[in-house]
């Protein structure tokens, strides 16, 4: 499927989902459901955070599509309530939550110490920073599509990108995942 005719089938989708057509809104939430949820982890670091975070964030979704002015703008939109929902849920819980992880599954004892070793380096980003990096690497945003979602410039995106990124690759070289 070429990107045009998938833009042009999840436009469609929106259109039909903003006419009230549940299914419709189903085939987005399935859709986008995983974008959101790793963009959450990403900021939240904390798997049921995550959760409640896309959650509500699907439930707003639902409950003001109607509103969406652009049926091609339900990507950037729907992560600027994400990224909403993260920062209510980062400031009202998370100071009081060790935000522990649960199992992921990974069959291999070394591929889960390293991602915990990653996951533990993008948390020790600052929040602006591992949003802009969340948006960027999770849901695919350019840094013009970041600065509309968090109300930054272009050129500042692309400085606290750059500076997030080299201090991942810091963590990361001195923990061993990575080799210069």
């Amino acid at each position: 499927m070429k990107k045009n005719s998938a833009a042009d089938e999840l436009s469609y989708l929106v259109k039909l989902s903003k006419e009230g057509d549940k299914e419709a809104f189903s085939m987005l939430y399935e859709y986008i459901y995983m974008d959101l949820y790793r963009y959450a982890l990403s900021v939240l670091k904390n798997p049921y955070f995550a959760e409640d975070a896309v959650s509500e964030t699907v439930l707003s979704a639902y409950n003001s599509i109607s509103n969406l002015r652009k049926n091609d703008a339900f990507k950037s939109w729907i992560f600027v309530i994400l990224t909403n929902k993260c920062k209510k849920i980062a400031s009202t819980t998370m100071n009081s939550y060790s935000g522990l992880f649960q199992d992921d599954g990974y069959n291999s004892m070394k591929d889960a110490c390293d991602r915990m070793i990653v996951r533990d380096a993008f948390s020790e980003l600052d929040m602006d920073s591992r949003i802009v990096v969340g948006l960027s690497v999770f849901a695919g945003f350019t840094s013009a599509e970041i600065a509309v979602a968090t109300g930054k410039k272009p050129s500042s995106v692309r400085s606290i990108k750059r500076r997030a990124l080299s201090s991942l690759r810091e963590n990361l070289e001195r923990s061993g995942i990575i080799y210069e």
